[in-house]
C-alpha cells in the first residue's frame, strides 16, 4: 500500500513523503533522495522493497518535489537544516508508522551525504546506513579531464548560487533547484573534500558512528565513482563496511546513476538478505499487518 504523508518541521517548512507499506513489514528505510529527484522517482524501488517486507518512507528533501518552500533569494537552508532538524521529523514518522521495527537510513547520491552525517550526529534509533550509488563529489576522485571539468563546472554552481542567492538546476540541467547554502556547501566539497557545513571533511574518520555501512556502487555510474564512494566509507572507519557493485547483468537492464531505481528487484533482495546479518530474527521475522501496527 503506498500513501502519502505531510510534514512540518518548522513553521514554515512542509515536508512531502511516500510512504510504501506491506502488509507485514520486518524493517522500515527512510530514503533520502538524490539533489534535485522527486520522491515519487523511487516508486518501482519501493515496490520490490516491499516485495521483501520491507517498508519505505521516501522524503521529498526540503525544496523538492511536493515540499516547500522552493529555494530563492528569501528562501535559504543549509545541510544542518537538512540533517538537524528534517531528517529527524522523518526519523520520528518511521518510529510512530513502524513502531517496534529496526529503521535503516537509505541515501541515494547526495541522500547519502545526508544519511551520513545524520548517523554521526544520532545515531541512535538507527539500525544501519546504506549509500546507494552515493561518493564524495571531491574532484581528486576523478581522473583525467572530468576531474578539471568537475572542478570548474562546481564552482562555476557555486559563484551562480551565491550571486543569486539560490541555484537554477532546474534550468541548468544540473541538480534541480537548490538553496545557495546547499550548493555553495556542494561546490566546496568539489575543490577541498569537505561536505559538510561545519567543515567536517570526508576520507579522514571524522564521522564516528559505528553502525552497519552498506555501500553500493552502480555500474556505469560516472558521477559517483569508485574512488568517491571509497572516500565516503573512509570517512567512518569505525563502521563495519560492506561493499558492492551492482551490474547491468545482475538487475536485468541497463544501469546508471539513476535508472537503477528502474532496475531494482534484485538489489531489494539483496538488501533483505544483508539486513536479515543485521539484525537477529529478522530472517523469520513474521512482522505485524496494517491493522495490527494502528491498533
Amino acid at each position: 500500500m503506498i500513501s502519502t504523508r505531510t510534514l512540518r518541521p518548522t513553521s514554515d517548512t512542509t515536508l512531502s513523503m511516500l510512504i510504501s507499506a506491506p502488509a507485514k513489514p520486518v524493517a522500515v528505510v527512510v530514503v533520502l533522495p538524490a539533489m534535485g529527484v522527486a520522491a515519487n522517482y523511487y516508486k518501482d524501488f519501493t515496490a520490490q522493497l516491499s516485495g521483501h517486507d520491507i517498508a519505505a518512507i521516501v522524503v521529498d528533501l526540503r525544496g523538492q518535489g511536493d515540499s516547500v518552500p522552493k529555494s530563492s533569494r528569501s528562501a535559504n537552508w543549509v545541510h544542518a537544516d537538512l540533517v538537524d532538524v528534517d531528517l529527524p521529523a522523518a526519523l520520528e514518522l518511521g518510529g510512530q508508522e513502524f513502531a517496534g521495527l529496526p529503521i535503516f537510513l537509505v541515501g541515494h547520491s547526495f541522500g547519502g551525504h545526508l544519511a551520513l552525517q545524520r548517523a554521526a550526529r544520532a545515531p541512535e534509533g538507527l539500525t544501519g546506513v546504506v549509500l546507494i550509488a552515493s561518493g564524495s563529489v571531491w574532484y581528486r576522485t576523478y581522473d583525467g579531464l572530468i576531474r578539471t571539468r568537475n572542478l570548474v563546472f562546481g564552482q562555476w554552481f557555486g559563484l551562480i548560487a551565491r550571486t543569486l542567492g539560490y541555484f537554477p538546476g532546474d534550468r541548468l540541467g544540473f541538480g534541480g533547484r537548490q538553496a545557495a547554502g546547499v550548493m555553495t556547501t556542494w561546490a566546496r566539497q568539489v575543490r577541498s573534500g569537505i561536505m559538510t557545513d561545519d567543515g567536517i571533511a570526508t576520507g579522514n574518520g571524522v564521522f564516528g558512528f559505528a553502525l552497519p555501512l552498506l555501500t553500493v556502487r552502480i555500474e556505469r555510474d560516472d558521477l559517483a565513482t569508485e574512488a568517491g564512494v571509497r572516500s565516503l566509507a573512509e570517512a567512518a572507519p569505525d563502521a563495519p563496511h560492506t561493499d558492492w557493485i551492482y551490474t547491468s547483468a545482475e538487475a536485468g537492464g541497463r544501469l546508471d546513476h539513476f535508472r537503477w531505481t528502474k532496475h531494482s528487484g534484485p538489489l531489494a533482495a539483496r538488501l533483505r538478505s544483508w539486513m536479515n546479518t543485521i539484525v537477529p530474527g529478522i530472517e523469520s521475522a513474521p512482522g505485524t499487518t496494517l491493522s495490527e501496527r494502528n491498533s
